[in-house]
């Protein structure tokens, strides 16, 4: 039998403890975890297959008129991720607000003791405006500022100025975004 893809109902989310605006399509088949630390504004799209993980004393805030693409995945238990109004991520994004230092010799993955560990922490922000291409990865403690436009398959691991374009593995400034209708 072939899955029909429908959005979760109003009443699923506000059960669920889900905070959200008007007119917000979420994927039946999406898994929030935290729920109750998950905030949508209005005019929101979260497509199929995607997973926000928020943390238990941090939080997903997601503004209006978002667009989060099909499989995308938010790893909110270090710090909050914050899309700001008219952001959007392309397909097999990935963000984190946790990593492990693999460069150093510590020991890594949640069932090793945190003394053996390293893990870089922060929040991931996402300013008005900003754009991710399909396959990224953004890193904790970066801002995309306003504007910002993210190639597919970059690794974002350093913040970036307005209406940077970005791309690379490390990503790296290539040129300034036009502003033509962006406010």
């Amino acid at each position: 039998m072939i899955k029909k893809f429908e959005n979760y109902l109003s009443i699923q989310l506000r059960d669920a403890g889900l905070t959200f605006g008007d007119n917000v399509n979420i994927s039946n088949d999406v898994i929030l975890h935290n729920p109750k630390n998950i905030f949508i504004g209005n005019n929101v799209r979260i497509d199929s297959q995607c997973i926000l993980i928020a943390g238990k004393d941090t939080k997903i805030v997601i503004g209006n008129n978002v667009h989060i693409s099909a499989g995308c995945y938010f790893f909110g238990g270090g710090g909050n991720i914050i899309m700001e109004d008219y952001t959007g991520t392309s397909s097999r994004t990935a963000i984190y607000t946790a990593s492990d230092d693999y460069t150093e010799g510590y020991m890594t993955n949640p069932t090793v003791d945190e003394k053996y560990k390293k893990i870089k922490k922060g929040d991931v922000i996402l300013k008005k405006h900003t754009i991710v291409g399909s396959a990224s990865t953004i890193l904790p403690d970066v801002t995309l500022e306003f504007g910002t436009s993210v190639g597919a398959h970059s690794l974002v691991n350093k913040s970036s100025s307005p209406f940077d374009l970005l791309f690379g593995s490390p990503a790296k400034f290539i040129k300034k975004r036009k502003n033509v209708y962006l406010t």
